[in-house]
């Protein structure tokens, strides 16, 4: 985690090894065994002790990690990138994110495998419920879940409905629904006026439809978005009759925290760096991903507005070490005086922009290793 968070561009295990030291390649290959059940158990836990104090939701989608020079490493195939526009060879995670607003936290991914490579194959969509129904196993409590229309089957959404989830997605527009017992496509809702929303900025309109093969539900119009979201006209679907205009709209704009999550996790902890062929260690280099930039948010300030910012001022502490002490990390200043840091300085970021999280007992680290 110190060399994703240090190093600028290619975080792959031997060149941590060979910049960072005081650890060795193989080393770092013997954590693909023991970091599963590991990381399992420090979302779980980190998710149930943010639940005390924020609720927060579930978002669901997929990336693709470019590997255009790849011939032998597992889990690549070739796919279309949405970000470059273009159909290239790389590895596609199924990633299911937790967010309340302030934090993003990586819940559970799997890696999609070809029909050709797996004894047995399953969809995206397939793999997509198996991370929900494990997150609901695991009592990881969340208010709604937000998906876009790649995950909008009707076997998705029966499913999700069967969890007992409250969700909100996004239809294409050539979806069938059924208005008065006349069966229209969504795109011809486009008629209708909608109401403007300055705290929006898009006109929304809702509507009770009766989704073929799922059932009924509310279907919100929304024209002319100004929101980053590509598309202009949007058809959001809810199972949840209750929602005004404005919250189904800030629930579905809510997934785009996955996107910002794919793109710092690309650009800044090295997601597409790993070089190694086999499974394990892909799978243990994108977990340590996901651990650090967990990390990141947990120790960053109101002042630093990104990850990317906080990850500079990371940069500049320092651990020293000294004859017959324990070591000290501390911050460098430009006139080069060394400024003590502690972990409580560190953490209390996460306390100042959460301010009930002051009312919960933390365990320390020690406390949570004798209480399993």
């Amino acid at each position: 985690m110190a060399g994703l968070t240090v190093l600028e561009r290619k975080q792959t295990q031997s060149r941590i090894a060979r910049l960072l030291g005081h650890v060795s390649h193989d080393a770092l290959n013997q954590l693909a065994g023991k970091l599963k059940l590991l990381y399992d158990h420090l979302v779980i836990g980190l998710l149930l002790l943010l639940e005390t104090v924020t609720p927060g939701s579930l978002i669901l989608d997929d990336v693709l990690i470019p590997k255009p020079f790849a011939r032998y490493v597992a889990g690549a195939y070739p796919g279309y990138d949405s970000a470059q526009k273009r159909h290239l060879v790389g590895q596609r995670l199924v990633v299911l994110i937790w967010t309340n607003g302030v934090l993003c936290i990586p819940v559970a991914f799997v890696c999609w495998h070809h029909r050709q490579f797996v004894r047995k194959y399953r969809t995206k969509n397939q793999l997509a419920r198996i991370l929900v129904f494990w997150a609901m196993r695991h009592h990881i409590p969340c208010t709604y879940l937000t998906f876009d229309n790649w995950y909008a089957s009707k076997h998705n959404l029966r499913f999700f409905d069967h969890l007992g989830l409250m969700f909100v997605t996004k239809l294409r527009y050539n979806a069938k629904i059924e208005v008065e017992h006349t069966e229209h496509r969504v795109s011809w809702f486009c008629r209708y006026q909608c109401r403007y929303y300055a705290e929006l900025k898009a006109y929304v309109r809702q509507f009770t439809v009766e989704y073929s093969g799922y059932g009924k539900g509310r279907l919100a119009l929304v024209k002319h978005d100004k929101h980053a979201e590509p598309d202009r006209t949007n058809y959001l679907f809810t199972n949840d009759v209750t929602l005004t205009n404005a919250e189904i709209v800030r629930r579905y704009r809510s997934r785009w925290k996955i996107e910002c999550f794919f793109r710092t996790c690309k650009q800044t902890f090295g997601l597409g760096a790993c070089q190694a062929q086999m499974m394990p260690q892909v799978l243990c280099h994108v977990r340590l991903v996901c651990l650090a930039y967990t990390l990141m948010q947990l120790v960053m300030s109101e002042s630093e507005s990104s990850v990317e910012q906080m990850q500079t001022h990371l940069r500049s502490l320092n651990c020293l070490l000294l004859p017959h002490s324990e070591p000290q990390l501390v911050f460098r200043q430009q006139d080069g005086r060394l400024i003590p840091v502690a972990l409580a300085t560190l953490l209390n970021p996460l306390r100042t922009r959460i301010s009930r999280l002051n009312t919960v007992n933390i365990p320390t680290i020690v406390e949570m290793i004798n209480s399993t």
